[in-house]
């Protein structure tokens, strides 16, 4: 932290250390911070998995925002998203996104509009 700080320009903001934590390392069964090891495939794909739900969290930003549509969206992070709030019984969510990303991405995408339909008939 003290190299980072020592590092800031003016205007830029110290990021907290959760955050720090969030972005880089797993945490295991008993909730320690460890480095992912970067020859395991199932470590990788946690640390993957879990950018992709942050990508997702700003599109359900943006979706609950009054008006607006989101004009760019990862499917990859969608499909983690959807995924997500499926298993979270969040259907409302699925359904809000859904109505605002372009019509062609869910469309086009034979697992976002399997998580839509199965969300716009469960709201």
């Amino acid at each position: 932290m003290k190299e980072v700080a020592g590092n800031m320009r003016k205007g830029d903001v110290l990021p907290e250390m959760r955050h720090i934590l969030d972005d880089n390392f797993l945490k295991d069964e008993k909730g320690r911070w460890f480095v992912p090891d970067m020859e395991n495939e199932t470590q990788l794909e946690r640390v993957r998995i879990k950018r992709l739900l942050k990508q997702f969290e700003t599109y359900k930003t943006e979706a609950y925002k009054p008006i607006g549509k989101i004009k760019e969206a990862r499917v990859e992070a969608l499909r983690a998203g959807f995924k997500q709030c499926y298993q979270d019984k969040d259907f409302k969510t699925i359904v809000q996104i859904g109505d605002r990303i372009p019509n062609n991405l869910l469309m086009e995408d034979e697992v976002l509009l399997q998580f839509y339909d199965i969300a716009s008939s469960r709201v």
